[in-house]
């Protein structure tokens, strides 16, 4: 699956985005996780999967579904300060690329559409931005159907510090459970079971989770860790068994 066209807008306070567009039906659903965003980078799935799901709110069936997808450049200091200063929402930074875009490829209900989905929702959200922060819009727009004609969702993709951080943070916790667990669960039958529960738990995170998050966790990063603990647990399962 192909984007019908990419454009490259500048909106307020020189934010630029890059804003790709395309139309499906619901047979063509499956083919989105083709889509790939060059501009989110190692984020290009979280992006693809918020697509999905902001597809899968307008319950177009068969109808057309436009959508359009606006991904910034990371975001400098000042420019940062000035959006946190004017308390600007994503919705209304991508309004100047969305309304632009609309314009020189879309139908004309989606060119009106677009303006006024991205002032519906621009009071909602009210971030605090960084410098290095990409910030992603995505509008989809369905003339007709059961479900609602526009909806708007937006994201902004941790700078790389923040994310360093956070893999940092995830892996100390993770050493002090293994220790914790290593020192003080000393029963050999709990610790070859829990051993053997995390190993087969984490092995299925590892393939289901992906970049998942809750709250503010990577699933994906925990399940390998609870690979690599369940897997101490059970080679030492006999630590504490007396010999002879």
């Amino acid at each position: 699956m192909k984007f019908e066209g990419t454009f490259q807008y500048m909106g307020n306070h020189g934010v630029v985005f890059n804003v790709s567009q395309i139309t499906l039906t619901d047979s063509e659903r499956g083919r989105l996780r083709e889509l790939h965003f060059g501009e989110a980078k190692s984020a290009h799935y979280e992006v693809n999967s918020k697509v999905v799901e902001v597809y899968d709110k307008m319950l177009a069936k068969n109808l057309p579904c436009v959508m359009m997808i606006g991904i910034s450049k990371p975001l400098t200091r000042q420019q940062g300060d000035a959006l946190n200063t004017q308390r600007t929402t994503i919705a209304n930074l991508a309004a100047t690329a969305f309304t632009a875009a609309a314009k020189a490829v879309a139908p004309s209900y989606v060119a009106v559409s677009v303006g006024a989905g991205v002032r519906t929702y621009a009071n909602e959200i009210l971030p605090t931005y960084h410098a290095g922060d990409v910030l992603v819009s995505i509008e989809a727009q369905v003339n007709g159907g059961i479900g609602p004609q526009r909806t708007l969702s937006t994201l902004i993709i941790k700078t790389w510090l923040e994310t360093y951080m956070s893999v940092i943070t995830q892996l100390v916790i993770a050493l002090v459970v293994s220790f914790l667990l290593d020192r003080f669960l000393k029963p050999y039958l709990l610790r070859k079971w829990l051993g053997v529960v995390l190993v087969a738990a984490g092995a299925v995170g590892c393939v289901l989770a992906g970049q998942t998050r809750v709250l503010g966790f990577d699933l994906g990063l925990l399940s390998a860790f609870a690979v690599a603990i369940g897997m101490g647990l059970f080679m030492k399962r006999r630590r504490f068994e007396e010999v002879g």
